[in-house]
């Protein structure tokens, strides 16, 4: 954990100071995601990579 605006560059790592703030950012964490939408795991076609890249990146239905 940094405070950015103490310390923009990131150097002094100081999550070992606030550990209350550190856990209260785990349960907000923890919280979010719960609703953390995983996809399944996209196949083993070479037609879906293609598909994919024409979409803008997002993986999609490939197959006709």
């Amino acid at each position: 954990m940094y405070n950015i605006r103490a310390d923009p560059t990131e150097h002094h790592e100081i999550s070992a100071q606030q550990p209350q703030r550190v856990q209260q950012m785990l349960r907000i964490l923890a919280e979010e995601n719960r609703t953390l939408y995983l996809p399944p795991v996209v196949p083993d076609d070479p037609r879906c990579c293609t598909v994919a890249m024409a979409q803008g990146g997002f993986i999609g239905p490939f197959l006709p």
